[in-house]
């Protein structure tokens, strides 16, 4: 199911922001495998259905960027750059 969704650490601060465009809980269960900024905080998530989630998500973004004057501490982090093989092997990984 395809949705927004956003991640908070223990004091319930908003640390992620993401969306799926295809299945939001199995895009939750990679960030918190994953072991990257996401795993080492999460406490608490929720999310929600989204017919159109990467508009959404750039909303909850700059709501985000306008209250707080940055994005959250894990969307800053560096992006992970997949290559074409790397991408194969993750999609097979989850399906398994």
């Amino acid at each position: 199911m395809p949705g927004v969704y956003e991640i908070a650490d223990a004091e319930k601060r908003l640390v992620y922001i993401g969306q799926s465009g295809s299945d939001v809980p199995r895009r939750i269960r990679q960030h918190l495998s994953e072991g990257a900024c996401v795993a080492s905080v999460a406490s608490y998530w929720r999310w929600s259905y989204s017919r159109v989630p990467k508009t959404e998500e750039a909303d909850l973004l700059a709501r985000y960027r306008e209250q707080h004057g940055d994005l959250p501490p894990c969307n800053r982090a560096t992006p992970l750059v997949r290559s074409n093989e790397r991408r194969l092997r993750e999609r097979f990984a989850s399906e398994s």
